[in-house]
C-alpha cells in the first residue's frame, strides 16, 4: 500500500518538475531581473516590452506603445519607456499593497 502512495507522489513531483522547467526562462537562482526591449514599427511608432523575472520565471510583462513625435531614437524612446513602466510598475505595487494594508 505504501508502496502505491509513494508512486502516486513520485509522479505528482515529476509532473511539477516538468510544468516548473518549462516555464523557466532563466536560471532560477536569478532574483528581481527586470528585462527591457524595443521594436519599431516603421517611421511612426515603437513597442517597449518589459518582463520581471523571479525565481527564473515570468511573473509580469507590460508592453507600451509610443507613437513617435520628434523622430527620437531607439534608444531615446527606450530611456522614456524604462521611466515610464517603472512609474506604473511602482504605482501598480503601492495600489495593491495599500489595498493589503487597508483591510
Amino acid at each position: 500500500m505504501k508502496f502505491e502512495e509513494a508512486q502516486k507522489v513520485k509522479e505528482k513531483y515529476a509532473l511539477i518538475e516538468n510544468y516548473r522547467s518549462k516555464s523557466e526562462v532563466v536560471s532560477s537562482v536569478l532574483h528581481n531581473i527586470d528585462v527591457f526591449s524595443i521594436e519599431e514599427d516603421g517611421e511612426k511608432s515603437a513597442f517597449i516590452n518589459y518582463l520581471h523575472i523571479t525565481n527564473g520565471a515570468i511573473n509580469q510583462a507590460f508592453t507600451f506603445e509610443y507613437k513617435k513625435k520628434l523622430n527620437e531614437t531607439k534608444e531615446e524612446l527606450l530611456t522614456l519607456g524604462i521611466i515610464e513602466m517603472r512609474n506604473a510598475t511602482r504605482a501598480l505595487h503601492a495600489k495593491s499593497s495599500s489595498r493589503l494594508t487597508s483591510r
